[in-house]
C-alpha cells in the first residue's frame, strides 16, 4: 500500500475515493463507492464554501 493510502485511509484498492482539499491540503470532504444524491449535495456545498474563503 503506498503512504498517500495509507495516510487517507483508503483500504480497498478496488473503490474509488474522493477528497477534497483545502488550500493547505486539509481534507474537508470525501467519499467513496458511489455517491448519494445527499452526498453530492454535501460535495457541492462543501466546495462552494471553500472556493468562499478564497
Amino acid at each position: 500500500m503506498r503512504r498517500e493510502e495509507c495516510a487517507l485511509e483508503a483500504d480497498f484498492l478496488f473503490i474509488r475515493y474522493i477528497f477534497l482539499l483545502d488550500k493547505f491540503g486539509g481534507v474537508r470532504w470525501q467519499g467513496f463507492g458511489f455517491s448519494t444524491p445527499e452526498e453530492l449535495s454535501s460535495l457541492l456545498s462543501c466546495t462552494s464554501l471553500l472556493l468562499e474563503g478564497e
